[in-house]
């Protein structure tokens, strides 16, 4: 919402940066474009990389989009100098495919969509969630992690608000642990329906079942600043998949593969933090 114009995106970026501060008079376009490259040749004299992460991109207008382009021209004759990663809703595909934008697409060098959540990776979400919080893990039986898993249809959102729920109506009713019966309670006040691609299974009740006894726990991952090095590749592992939202798209980074993903990301490393149950 604060990115309107040029001009608005490039001082952001500065000030994200630390380049600028959020006191400093408005300047023209040229000199933010001089401020960044200087910046960004620095980091690259310092053996480092820089990458700008631009969230909710979808909601961004063709003028904005048109001029993260031009920031992927920052290069030296054999590296880039800023990556650039767009992260939004399904929607930014659509936008990205219009023909206005084609040179945008062109340089787009990897995408990738991440699906909603099998039921496995949303026993070892919550089960993460409920560590973070420090909460036992046997505060869902297993049956109300199924349904959770089917009324949610797998995107950590509404996986967020059923299982929020669930724990002030097992509070209110005195219960040690949230049950499926109370999870359909909810999804009807909220007015969700199943999925119909959820698979549907008979539940059978098992007396005290919890979530945390079959599967691992997700490790959060890292952003900061890397020494440059040869690409590789990072594996956080299946299970990390819960830790962002399924129904969003990444379009990720502009220049071919030849910087290491996990670097400094503008704005973003305050994202990575763990959180609690509440959204």
């Amino acid at each position: 919402n604060m990115v309107v114009d040029a001009k608005d995106l490039l001082r952001y970026v500065c000030e994200r940066f630390g380049i600028l501060a959020a006191t400093d008079a408005q300047k023209e376009i040229h000199d933010y474009l001089s401020a960044l490259e200087q910046f960004l040749m620095e980091c690259y004299r310092n053996g480092q990389y820089a990458a700008l992460i631009i969230d909710e991109a979808q909601n961004l207008s063709t003028e904005v989009l048109e001029n993260v382009r031009l920031l992927s021209n920052f290069e030296t004759p054999t590296d880039k100098l800023l990556q650039i990663f767009l992260v939004g809703q399904p929607e930014l595909g659509i936008r990205l495919n219009a023909p206005e934008l084609r040179q945008l697409k062109q340089r787009i060098a990897l995408r990738h969509h991440l699906r909603p959540l099998n039921l496995t990776e949303c026993k070892e979400y919550i089960c993460r969630r409920l560590e973070v919080s420090e909460g036992s893990l046997g505060l869902f039986t297993s049956e109300a992690v199924e349904v959770i898993h089917e009324y949610s249809s797998g995107i950590p959102r509404v996986i967020n608000i059923l299982c929020d729920n669930g724990l002030l109506t097992a509070y209110a009713l005195h219960k040690p642990a949230v049950e499926s019966g109370m999870i359909l309670e909810v999804a009807r006040d909220l007015q969700l329906a199943v999925s119909p691609l959820a698979v549907h299974k008979p539940i059978e009740p098992r007396v005290g079942s919890g979530i945390g006894s079959d599967h691992s726990i997700a490790r959060s991952p890292v952003v900061g600043l890397m020494p440059k090095k040869p690409a590789h590749s990072v594996a956080y592992g299946e299970s990390q998949k819960s830790t962002r939202a399924a129904s969003r798209v990444g379009e990720v980074r502009f220049s071919a593969i030849s910087a290491p993903p996990n670097v400094l990301a503008a704005g973003e490393s305050d994202r990575l933090k763990a959180s609690g149950l509440q959204s």
